[in-house]
């Protein structure tokens, strides 16, 4: 199916929006104090995050074994197409794998929290979202429509020559 690559991509970067949007055992650690985490509740998400962190490591490398067979594959002279395409999904099915475990290990993490803690979390990551916004609109606000700094947008303040 010649679609079958870019469609992959798409469903792999809608997994990465889902688990960016999870909080990871890590990112609960940093706010334990916030939370007020219990002290078994930090030992269970130190778990979480050590066994999310190898599973993810050893999915990636995997992954990045089967990307070099498949460069492998497609070397001058050999050019082994169903060998490459088998690479690839393997690659593929590895980056997945990696995505789903540090999603699981998010869920795992979350269910850990009370009810309170979770509003707590809720809040928190409302605000830092709306405090990102607020960054993001200054730094437009700084840059011209162009990225650039005010003022440099014309190439340094002034009439380009070439006009």
């Amino acid at each position: 199916n010649s679609d079958q690559p870019g469609m992959m991509m798409q469903e792999m970067g809608m997994m990465a929006m889902h688990q960016m949007s999870q909080p990871q055992p890590m990112t609960l650690l940093h706010v334990a104090d916030q939370l007020e985490l219990s002290a078994e509740q930090i030992e269970e998400l130190q778990a979480l995050q050590e066994g999310a962190k190898s599973a993810h490591q050893g999915h990636m490398q995997a992954a990045m074994e089967a990307h070099q067979r498949a460069r492998t594959a497609l070397e001058e002279g050999r050019e082994d197409r169903q060998a490459y395409a088998s690479a690839i999904e393997e690659a593929g099915s590895h980056m997945a794998m990696a995505h789903v475990a540090m999603t699981n290990a998010a869920l795992d993490a979350k269910a850990l929290l009370s009810d309170e803690q979770q509003s707590r979390l809720q809040m928190a990551t409302k605000m830092g979202s709306m405090m990102q916004g607020q960054m993001r609109g200054m730094c437009a606000g700084m840059m011209g429509s162009s990225g650039m700094p005010q003022g440099m947008q014309d190439g340094g303040g002034g009439q380009h020559p070439h006009n």
